[in-house]
């Protein structure tokens, strides 16, 4: 490798001495060295940014740009249409039958200087690195334990090539709680590895001082490659000097106002992720903020009959995808799908009304419903004048209510709820709330009346049933609320659904 590196010097050299003899004679020998330099320079910029592509733990996203189309074919993009279609998450992977989807999305800034103006327009990119996987796996699963700027953070980091045990305390928490698996990977610095093969080739050609000797002129001299030397070098400075608090490395980002380069449904193309399907990103502000990729997923035209829900969804792995600026001024964005309870507290009331009807459909389309987010989405949207974000509302609380009369059935078949039982109004919709005299002595004799084995329990002032339909009673002589009650509980309950009945007795 050394002995490359001399015979490329010695040509550059000769070539260099070469054009100043023949195109400009006049030119004293006393410069020759110095266009031999800069044409040196302008040579090995190439090598820098192969050598930094190779460590980089996130490759620029104008190289995986996806193909577009300046509209889709077939019916215009509209999303209300297929709001009852479920939407399913697992691990960041979307499960979408064919249709028109809005997803919101929290963005995360890709590159730790520049800019990010707002409502800019972005193509859609493949998130590529040696560390791509590391930051899907972040973005797809610190939200909602951990605050998005915290998260930014740590994505910066990893961006940068930071070892983790140069990171601070809050980093180290996030990593170790959300991608444990990941913490041997980041034990090895890629911006000590570019300063290694820096220093290699100054060795080798003597066209460059070694790294710690090269100025910001001279970084300015390697074109972009050198622009994004000098942003690593920058950042790991900002870093030691502040601890990497979020503010400090904020303050390495531009927020220049409104784009020049506006992102609106006229302007920004459909990008094709496969055959069948086709996303773009629109957003009206910069990272650390709330955007929406619109989705259309194709039906298989070939399949001359209908196919399984299964067969026919498509998956969607929100995380490997990338926002990409179309100018190496501005940074990606990278996302975190927000469905159903995880987008609730991130979509503000003024949210587009689209935004906000397509999480509560997704949080009603959920094969468990998550009851708490949906008390927290009306209390949020409820007065939102909106007629899809109102009829979804009403859609939930319908359900709701059939959740509870089917809790209740086996209740009233046995008389355990009969007309001696009154209706008890209370604040949290999850719970549908009775209470009924007589205390622990009528408690026992409706749980008697239930029909069912007992099943033993560890805590002598708690009685178990599981009924024929999988459902359980509970009766508690002791509760937090000090009078005995006894619960109807749904056979899943253990699986996050907090739906229940319960009977309190004075």
């Amino acid at each position: 490798m050394m002995q490359q590196y001399k015979k490329v010097k010695e040509v550059l050299v000769l070539g260099s001495m070469l054009w100043v003899l023949f195109s400009c004679a006049s030119v004293e020998t006393s410069n020759v060295e110095e266009i031999a330099k800069e044409a040196g320079l302008r040579a090995l910029a190439p090598i820098f940014e192969k050598a930094l592509l190779a460590e980089a733990p996130i490759a620029p996203s104008s190289r995986s740009v996806y193909p577009t189309v300046s509209s889709l074919s077939g019916k215009s993009f509209d999303p209300t249409k297929y709001f009852n279609n479920p939407i399913r998450m697992s691990d960041g992977i979307l499960k979408l039958l064919p249709g028109d989807y809005v997803v919101p999305v929290m963005t995360y800034c890709m590159k730790s200087s520049g800019s990010s103006p707002e409502a800019h327009r972005y193509l859609i990119a493949k998130l590529n690195g040696s560390a791509a996987d590391i930051i899907r796996d972040l973005n797809t699963r610190a939200l909602p334990n951990f605050d998005a700027h915290e998260i930014q953070a740590v994505s910066w980091n990893i961006q940068n090539g930071i070892p983790y045990e140069e990171m601070g305390d809050k980093n180290k928490k996030i990593i170790d709680s959300v991608i444990p698996e990941h913490r041997g990977r980041l034990g090895r610095s890629s911006f000590k590895t570019v300063v290694e093969k820096w220093n290699e080739i100054s060795t080798a050609t003597g066209v460059i001082p070694r790294f710690e000797d090269a100025t910001d002129e001279l970084l300015d001299r390697l074109g972009e490659v050198g622009n994004d030397i000098k942003a690593l070098r920058e950042f790991r400075k900002v870093i030691r000097a502040h601890r990497n608090d979020y503010e400090s490395l904020r303050s390495l980002i531009s927020l220049p106002g409104r784009s020049t380069s506006l992102g609106t449904e006229t302007t920004t193309p459909w990008s094709q992720i496969s055959e069948k399907l086709y996303v773009r990103f629109l957003t009206s502000g910069h990272f650390l903020d709330l955007g929406q990729l619109q989705i259309r997923v194709l039906s298989d035209q070939r399949a001359p009959t209908a196919r399984s829900a299964k067969e026919s969804s498509v998956s969607v792995d929100i995380g490997t995808l990338i926002a990409d600026p179309g100018t190496g001024n501005i940074q990606p964005l990278s996302f975190t799908p927000l469905i159903g309870g995880i987008g609730i507290p991130f979509i503000s009331a003024g949210a587009s009304p689209v935004l906000i009807a397509a999480a509560l459909a997704a949080l009603l389309g959920a094969k468990i419903i998550d009851w708490d987010a949906f008390e927290k989405a009306v209390a949020k949207y409820g007065n939102v004048a909106a007629q899809q974000i109102k009829t979804l509302i009403d859609k939930g609380n319908v359900t709701l209510s059939k959740e509870h009369d089917a809790l209740e059935k086996s209740a009233r078949d046995t008389g355990i709820l009969d007309g001696a039982t009154v209706d008890a109004n209370a604040e949290n919709k999850r719970v549908r709330n009775y209470t009924k005299n007589g205390g622990s002595d009528e408690l026992n004799r409706d749980f008697e009346k239930a029909p069912g084995k007992e099943i033993p329990t560890n805590d002598p002032g708690r009685r178990m049933k599981e009924l024929p339909n999988g459902d359980r009673i509970v009766a508690r002589t002791r509760s937090d609320e000090g009078s005995p009650t006894l619960e109807v509980q749904p056979k899943n309950a253990g699986k996050g659904n907090k739906v229940r009945v319960k009977i309190r007795y004075k």
